[in-house]
Formats: structure tokens, C-alpha cells, sequence
């Protein structure tokens, strides 16, 4: 559980960014929004824990602000009267700034403290937030009224801000953890370089110093002043010298002096950590040199750059050495306790005294090292980052890993931290042209170690973002598409794009790499319509033309191959007259301009219709990777596809009782296991069959396809855009509305479950808000409905969802099933188009009478990056740029 900063001890600031500020007049479309500013940078950055910290400038590349996350130290009062308190944390799921001001140079987080250095006109000075009841902090601890028994556990150690230090004004670069602190101040030749000084716990000789306990003056009995102090080599003898690499854990200490690279430990060594002869000491009270006799390390030609030091092993690095030139990058060796692999050595639990004698993966050449509780990160010399040891590998499927490299583009690493549970790095990303710093974290996040107000573990480096007021307007979007774990959607210059998984080529930008922002379907324009489900996705163009891409092994890109395809391709026979698409799971449907359907792909339930047979249990899986019509007169527009069925709205004119008259039936096919199409068939359907309409008066006006369930609206008005919302199918994750799911089934009564959970088509469910009044109805423009998940949007604006809800669909800040309807977090009135995915929702807005909308997404497993902006996972609506 070490602080895991590491000291770059080649970083030269070499320049600084200019910026240059233009006016002129603001655009009545636009509007003042937070989202994450590309200009930011990040300039340090500290886990410890499961707390992190970063600081961001926006230009000075010196200084900046400095915000925190994950938990934060606090205190309970236990006795107002005494004083008597105790240690806790709070969870912050967001970056919290810890100051107004943006003079911040460095930070370091101990286990119930965090201290920085701010650079200010009178200097660098030492600032520090939490505990003090070991004189980590600095300051004097204070007894409270007449209780010197117990000086710590009081209020008066607690400082819940961050509080100036001294008043030394020299301060360089700081590491903590456990219940101490440490720092290089003064004088030095290089950036970050000085003497070094400890205080706080000394807890088995971390400190170096001559006390086993507190380092502090005992002045008098009710006033304990803290000393920051030199690191000793004697009982009373200072080091005084110059070091440029220093790194603390709980219980041991080492660092690099300048004069000649020489490697220092001292502390704990029960673990061989300190890289010391096994028959030494178990405590090293005083900085000791590592020696290192008989490994691969020549200190005529090599120099140590840079170490770190975990709970019970260390790592350091040691660059090629010629006169007074050294390397930036070199060999990477680790010592100490192996129990979990942690320090790359495979074939034994058993710790290694001295650094083992061939270096950490010996073909490659490494710029950085960070080391936590049993695991190891580091960056080499191409910029890719590899962890191993304990749940060091981010999928956590084990507690063992050899060296794995960080999930995600692996590329352009600069530095790295690690928790307890988590990491986090930053690298350098092009934006705009320009290269950038910018911060990652990954790993566990039951703390909210990760930021992002998500509560899932992320096998992905997650953007933490930095918020900003910038002016944009966000209202450029005409329609979207919601697939299994990609979406789509259309902007106002009918350009296309896409965002999310990408393991098939879903998004049509040309390669298999997940995007966690939007990215554009090729460079050209003219697209008018875009559906997605699953894997697949097709789009219409203005001259009518129908492209599709992505997986194909059923032939549902309808090109009349199964060849997959990761950028947009016409369908077969270039045909140029379709008005609407639908996608289903692995079969597609469009109709055309003279009111023909067609279908195409899977028909292993019928999906595809009559013209091909479903096939019994001794029959191949059919396809048809050319388009099959399905007979009928059917709707423009009005063409819906599911995960295995099909549902269209046929007009049929009603010559014998009403001749002006045009009555329009909803047909469906495909699966019926749920009783959704045909009550008389047990199985799959390939005819179309008439769903019945709810009341006599009521006609269908669209339909929406999920897992094993249909939802529809009605209205009187066969021309109207809002209706009354009916559902029916299999209830067993309360997607049908009402109020059932299966914990609320009464499973010792057969009859009970089945009337309980399966809604058959013929007495679909009328579903309103909880608010309806009894014998009303509410009003729905717009329903999606995916997998276990529906959404629907209601004639005032609001949106509701309802059903499993694991990973967040439903959008009102949990991940709690929600068996009717529930408004999403926002209440907003203004949607005006919803479309549910696998694991994730987006919308989009209107606002005072736009005819472009705002895009919004919500839910999503971070892994798959479906949201569309760099926080990966949100539990609520959040705006998409």
C-alpha cells in the first residue's frame, strides 16, 4: 500500500502552452454546457488506497488545480464534551477540488492524509488535509481540554482542509503513505531534486530517524510540535545529499541520491524487501546502501533513475551509464516478496533477498515503475504500460498474473500510479492535432476509486474527466440507433456516427477498435436513416441506396455473402427505392418505396417470413443472404424488427362496410415460445399473424421488439403520433409493466407462475405511470423496447423506463429492477426520441422548439464503451458532444 509515485528524474519542462483567446458574437443556438476540455493537462497525479489525485492545467504547465476522488479522510465525533473522535472516510464519486486557487505543483496521499505543494509568490510551500494523530500532517498535535491520555483520536487532529505547513518555502516533490510523510526540499540541480526529510509514524524505521514512534518534540505536555526532519544514516548523523528519486510505503523507505545514482533503503526488511543480504536485519533503523554483489548490475556502467517502493517488495531501474550521461530507460528489477508473482519472477512464492539476477522481461528497456500491494506496473520505452501480481491484471478473474499489458489502446504511457484496488496513468492523446496529458484510471471501484459516479469495476482505463464551462451547442442531432452494445445517430448535416463496442466492425469506421467518443462513418454525407440491433447496422442514403456493415455469418448485411465488413457496403443489387430498415438479431428487413417488404438473414424462428420454412430439429440453421418479400401491402415506415421476430402495420382497405375507410393491422412473425404472436402455435411462427387489437376502437400505430416480449401503441386515430402503451411476452424481469417480475411470482403455484409471468398476445397489458388516475390512460409518443430493458416516452416529454435495469438503462442512478415504469434521473420534459441497447439507453432533446436535438446516453458496461463520451458508464442521462 505504498504512495506509488514515481520520480522522473529526466522531466524538463521544456516549453509552455500559449494560449490565444478570440472574441466575437455568441450564436443564439448556443449554450453554456460542462464537458471535458481538451486543452486541460494533467501534471502530476497520486494513488494510495483507494483515493486518487491529479493536478490539471489549463496552459501553465508548472501549476495547476488539484482535485481528489475515491475516499476521502474524515472524522466521526464520538463525545462532543472530550473531543473523543474517530478515523473514517466518505466516498466521492467525482473529482472534488481541493482548493479555488490553480498553484498546485505536486500531491501525495497517506492513508487517512493528502498533502501538496503549492507555488506561490513567497515561494513552494508544504500544505496537508486529514489525520494528524501521528504528526503526518506537519503540525503540532494538540491534546484537547485535559485529556493527555489520548492526543490522537481527538477533533483537534483532524483538518478537514488543506492547512499550510511551516513556513519553509523550498519545498520540491512529497510521498506518503501509511501514517507518515516525506519530502525533497532545498537547493538542487535538477527539477525535483534536494534533501530529503520524513516525519509522522516511524514505523519500523520508515523514517530513518532515532525514535521508534512519533516523530515530534516533547516540548511539554500539552503542546507535542512535530519535526520535519532530516533522514538519518546515524543515530545522530543527517544524510546530508542531494536526492533526485525517492519512494515510501507503510513500512520501508528508498531513494536515489544524485552524486552517483546509488540506491538506498531502509525500514522493514522481513520480506527481503530492502534488497539487502538475507542474513541482515529485519529493521534497517538508518538509510543503508543497496550493494547489490553478484547480479547482473555493473555501477560503472549503469546508474539507478528510478525505484519504488511496495508493501513488502520494491522495484527499481537502472539505466546504461557513459561518463556523466545516462539513459532515460533501462533495466527493470524487483525484490522482495513474490507470493503473487509481483515481482516477475515465475515459478516461486519465495521472497528474494537481493534484486533477482536477470531484470523484469530482460528484451525490453523500461522508462517507469509503480508498485502497490503485491503488484507491479510499469511503463517501457515504447510507452505501453504492463502490471502484474495480485489482481494486477484488470480482469480480475484470478489472484495471480504474470506481466499483462494494460487493457485498450496500450500506447503513449508516460506515468503510472497504483492503489489498492486500482491505477491510474496518464498518457498522451492527440487532440485537435496537439498532444495532450491526460488521466486514466482502472480497476476496482467500490469506492469510487475511478470516478465517473459509475458503480462497476472498469477492465478499461476510464478518462477522468475535468468539467469545464465552454460554449458549444449541442443541439446538431436529427435521429440515432441503438444496437447491442454500440449506438448510432444522425447529425443535421446528415453526416453519420457511431460510438461504443467495435469488435465486428460495428461502427464502420474501418477497424475493430472499441471508441469510447463518437466517431464519423466515413467522410461523406447524405444519410438519412440508420437502424442498429446487436452486431449489425445498416443506414439509407438520400438516393435511397441501403448500406450495411459488421458481422454477417447469417448473411444479415444482405450483401449475398457472409463476409463481415467493418465499413459501410451496399446490399446486394444496388437497389435504390428503400424508405425504412429494421435489424433484428441476425436477420434485417427494409421497405421499399411501393410498400414491399423484404427480409433477409436468419430464419431460424421464422423471422424472414413464408418464403422460408422454419426448419425442424434434423435441419441445417437456415439463411438467405438475398432478400426474401413478404407478401403484403404493408405501411411506409412502419416496419419493426426484434431480437427473432418481425412486426409491420399492413394497410387493408375494408371495401364491404366502409370503402373510404383504411384499417390498418399489425402483423408479427418469428419466435412465439412466449405466446407473443399465436397462442394456438406452441413455437416459432413464419406466416404473418394478426395481433388483435387491445380495445374495438383502438388501432396499432407502431410497435417496439424486445428479448421475448412485444410493445406497442394504439390510438383511435390510425394518423396520430401518441397512443395508449400495451405489452405482452414473458414478464420474468418485469419488462411487460406491471408491477410482476419474478421475485413477486408465486412459484409453489404452477398456475399462478405461468398467469404471472406470460402475457399472451391476445390480452396485452395497458401500461401507465404510477401517477394515473384509475380508468385513465397515459399517453405515450414514442416505446423501445431491447433485450430486458423498455423505455417510453410520454406525451408531456418525459421519458420512463422500466425492467432489469443491471446496468444502469433505466437511468435514474441505480442498478435496481424496476417492474414499472420509473423516471429517469433528469426528469427533463423535453425528449423527443428514445432507443435502448443491450446494456445502455440514449436520447435526444429539444428545446424551445428546435428541430435538432441534443444527444444523451446512460447505462453501458465501461469495457464496451457504449456511452459515447470518455466516463464509459453513467447511471443517469448525460449530455454526449
Amino acid at each position: 500500500m505504498s504512495e506509488n509515485r514515481v520520480v522522473d528524474y529526466f522531466i524538463i519542462i521544456i516549453g509552455a502552452l500559449l494560449l490565444a483567446a478570440c472574441g466575437g458574437a455568441k450564436s443564439e443556438n448556443s449554450t453554456t454546457i460542462a464537458r471535458p476540455d481538451p486543452t486541460i493537462q494533467i501534471i502530476a497525479s497520486a494513488s494510495y488506497g483507494n483515493t486518487s489525485c491529479a493536478i490539471k492545467t489549463f496552459g501553465d504547465l508548472s501549476k495547476g488545480n488539484l482535485s481528489c476522488w475515491g475516499q476521502f479522510p474524515d472524522i466521526v465525533i464520538i463525545d462532543e464534551k472530550t473531543g473523543l473522535a474517530e478515523r473514517t472516510f466518505r466516498n466521492e464519486s467525482s473529482p472534488v477540488a481541493m482548493s479555488t486557487d490553480a498553484n498546485w505543483t505536486d500531491v501525495t496521499i497517506g492513508q487517512y492524509h493528502i498533502c501538496g505543494i503549492k507555488s506561490l509568490s513567497s515561494g513552494e510551500r508544504l500544505y496537508c488535509m486529514g489525520w494528524n494523530d501521528h504528526g503526518q500532517l506537519g503540525l503540532a498535535r494538540l491534546y484537547y481540554l485535559d485529556d493527555f491520555n489520548n492526543p490522537e483520536r481527538n477533533t483537534r487532529n483532524f483538518y478537514p482542509t488543506m492547512t499550510q505547513v511551516g513556513s519553509s518555502t523550498d519545498w520540491k516533490k512529497l510521498y506518503a503513505a501509511g501514517e507518515h510523510t516525506c519530502g525533497i526540499f532545498g537547493a538542487g540541480d535538477l527539477i525535483g531534486t534536494g534533501e530529503l526529510k520524513c516525519w509522522g509514524l516511524n514505523n519500523d524505521g520508515v523514517l530513518a530517524q532515532n525514535t521508534e514512534n512519533n516523530v515530534y518534540d516533547d516540548l511539554d505536555s500539552q503542546n507535542q510540535t512535530n519535526l520535519i526532519r532530516r533522514v538519518l544514516s546515524s543515530d545522530s548523523t543527517p544524510v546530508i545529499a542531494t536526492w533526485i528519486s525517492v519512494s515510501t510505503s507503510d513500512n520501508h523507505t528508498c531513494a536515489i541520491q544524485q552524486a552517483d545514482n546509488s540506491l538506498w533503503c531502509w525500514g522493514l526488511n522481513t520480506d527481503l524487501q530492502l534488497g539487502l543480504p538475507s542474513n541482515s536485519a529485519i529493521i534497517q533503523k538508518y538509510v543503508t546502501a543497496v550493494t547489490l554483489p553478484n547480479v547482473g548490475f555493473d555501477p560503472t556502467t549503469e546508474a539507478w533513475i528510478g525505484v519504488s517502493a511496495g508493501l513488502e517488495h520494491t522495484c527499481a531501474i537502472s539505466a546504461a551509464k557513459t561518463g556523466t550521461t545516462i539513459s532515460t530507460s533501462g533495466k527493470l528489477w524487483c525484490w522482495g516478496s513474490n507470493q503473487f508473482g509481483e515481482i516477475g519472477v515465475s515459478g516461486t512464492t519465495s521472497s528474494i533477498s537481493l534484486p533477482n539476477s536477470s531484470p523484469v522481461n530482460g528484451s525490453r528497456n523500461w522508462k517507469s515503475v509503480s508498485v502497490g500491494q503485491s503488484k507491479t506496473c510499469a511503463i517501457n520505452d515504447l510507452g505501453e504500460a504492463f502490471c502484474f501480481g495480485y489482481n494486477a491484471s484488470v480482469p480480475f478473474i484470478n489472484d495471480r498474473y504474470p506481466i499483462t499489458a494494460v487493457a485498450g489502446r496500450n500506447e503513449n504511457w508516460t506515468s503510472i500510479t497504483v492503489g489498492l484496488g486500482h491505477e491510474c496513468g496518464v498518457k498522451t492523446v492527440a487532440i485537435s492535432g496537439v498532444d495532450k496529458s491526460q488521466l486514466y484510471c482502472w480497476g476496482q471501484q467500490q469506492f469510487s476509486q475511478l470516478a465517473g459516479g459509475f458503480n462497476y469495476n472498469s477492465y478499461i482505463p476510464n478518462l477522468i474527466s475535468n468539467d469545464e464551462n465552454i460554449l458549444v451547442d449541442p443541439y446538431v442531432w436529427k435521429s440515432l440507433a441503438a444496437g447491442g452494445h454500440h449506438s448510432c445517430a444522425l447529425k443535421n448535416d446528415n453526416s453519420l456516427w457511431c460510438w461504443g463496442k467495435n469488435f465486428w466492425g460495428q461502427l464502420g469506421v474501418g477497424n475493430e477498435f472499441p471508441a469510447s467518443t463518437l466517431k464519423k462513418v466515413t467522410s461523406e454525407i447524405g444519410w438519412t436513416d440508420v437502424d442498429s440491433y446487436f452486431k449489425t447496422t445498416c443506414a439509407l442514403k438520400t438516393d435511397g441506396s441501403m448500406w450495411c456493415w459488421s458481422q454477417n455469418h447469417k448473411g444479415q448485411l444482405g450483401t449475398g455473402s457472409i463476409l463481415f465488413e467493418n465499413i459501410p457496403t451496399i446490399t446486394n443489387n444496388n437497389i435504390s427505392d428503400w424508405n425504412k430498415i429494421a435489424i433484428g438479431q441476425y436477420h434485417s428487413c427494409g421497405l421499399k418505396n411501393n410498400n414491399s417488404l423484404w427480409c433477409w438473414g436468419s430464419a431460424t424462428f421464422g423471422q424472414l417470413g413464408p418464403a422460408m420454412a422454419i426448419p425442424d430439429t434434423t435441419t441445417a440453421i437456415p439463411y438467405s443472404t438475398v432478400k426474401l418479400q413478404v407478401p403484403g401491402d404493408w405501411k411506409t415506415g412502419k416496419v419493426f424488427s426484434g431480437k427473432y421476430n418481425t412486426c409491420a402495420i399492413e394497410k387493408i382497405a375494408n371495401n364491404t362496410t366502409n370503402p373510404d375507410k383504411t384499417v390498418e393491422d399489425l402483423y408479427c412473425w418469428g419466435r412465439n415460445k412466449y405466446n407473443e404472436i399465436n397462442i394456438s402455435v406452441n413455437l416459432e411462427v413464419n406466416t404473418p399473424s394478426v395481433i388483435p387489437k387491445p380495445e374495438n376502437t383502438l388501432q396499432w400505430i407502431s410497435a417496439s421488439i424486445g428479448k421475448r416480449y412485444i410493445c406497442a401503441l394504439a390510438n383511435t386515430d390510425i394518423t396520430a403520433t401518441q397512443g395508449s402503451l400495451w405489452c405482452w411476452g414473458d414478464n420474468y424481469l418485469g419488462v411487460i409493466g406491471n408491477k410482476t417480475h419474478y421475485d413477486s411470482i408465486d412459484f409453489t403455484s404452477n398456475a399462478s407462475y405461468e398467469a404471472s409471468r406470460f402475457i399472451p398476445f391476445n390480452t396485452p397489458f395497458n401500461v401507465n405511470t404510477p401517477n394515473t388516475a384509475a380508468g385513465e390512460k397515459t399517453m405515450w409518443r414514442q416505446v423501445s423496447a431491447h433485450d430486458e430493458n423498455v423505455c417510453a416516452i410520454k406525451n408531456d416529454g418525459t421519458l420512463w423506463c422500466w425492467g432489469e435495469n443491471a446496468f444502469g438503462e433505466i437511468g435514474r442512478g441505480d442498478v435496481v429492477l424496476s417492474a414499472e415504469p420509473a423516471q429517469e434521473a433528469t426528469k427533463s420534459p423535453n425528449w423527443v426520441e428514445v432507443q435502448v441497447g443491450d446494456n445502455h439507453a440514449c436520447g435526444l432533446q429539444s428545446q424551445n422548439g428546435k428541430t435538432d436535438f441534443s444527444l444523451w446516453c446512460w447505462g453501458g458496461r465501461s469495457f464496451e464503451r457504449q456511452i459515447g463520451d470518455l466516463r464509459l458508464v453513467n447511471l443517469e442521462p448525460k449530455l454526449i458532444l
